[in-house]
């Protein structure tokens, strides 16, 4: 009888220091990663633009809950060594739900910060709440882009690819 007592004090204090940690014991105690409230982790695959082979930057989508909330953005982090050389360069960037309505938006210019955000918009907002994050710039007179994979919040899929044209 002690010993049992003792697994089952074992699993109650494995699944408190697991709780505080951000990961919990789903069915059949598999682990499952959690999200802290209110802080940010990224979602899906990245696209990168490309201007030849010189990197420009990269877009990527960011997932948060806060206060019971669920949240996406778009985050693009311009390459270092293309914006030292191209300050003036802007970029705009956008986080969509799939069915083309535009949500999000934000822009920014290579001299300013390396990062660019769009505004937090509420994955529900959308049905279905299926959301990619997407970035264009003019380079040489064309517009280049990338987009990230598409993430579906309802069940966690990531479909089609992540890719960047110039």
């Amino acid at each position: 009888m002690l010993k049992i007592r003792n697994i089952r004090l074992t699993v109650a204090l494995t699944a408190t220091a697991l709780a505080a940690t951000g990961i919990s014991l789903g069915t059949a105690g598999t682990a499952q990663a959690a999200a802290a409230d209110c802080s940010v982790i990224n979602i899906g695959s990245p696209g990168t633009i490309y201007s030849g082979t010189t990197e420009v930057g990269q877009v990527e989508q960011q997932y948060e809950v806060c206060g019971g909330v669920d949240y996406a953005r778009a985050h693009y982090q311009w390459a270092s060594g293309f914006a030292s050389k191209n300050p003036n360069q802007y970029v705009n960037v956008f986080v969509d739900s799939s069915n083309y309505s535009q949500q999000g938006e934000g822009g920014g210019y290579a001299s300013g910060s390396p990062d660019v955000w769009t505004n937090w918009v509420n994955i529900h907002s959308a049905s279905p709440d299926t959301w990619q994050a997407s970035a264009n710039t003019f380079l040489g007179g064309g517009n280049c882009y990338a987009y990230g994979s598409w993430h579906a919040y309802a069940n966690g899929a990531n479909s089609g690819n992540s890719d960047g044209h110039c």
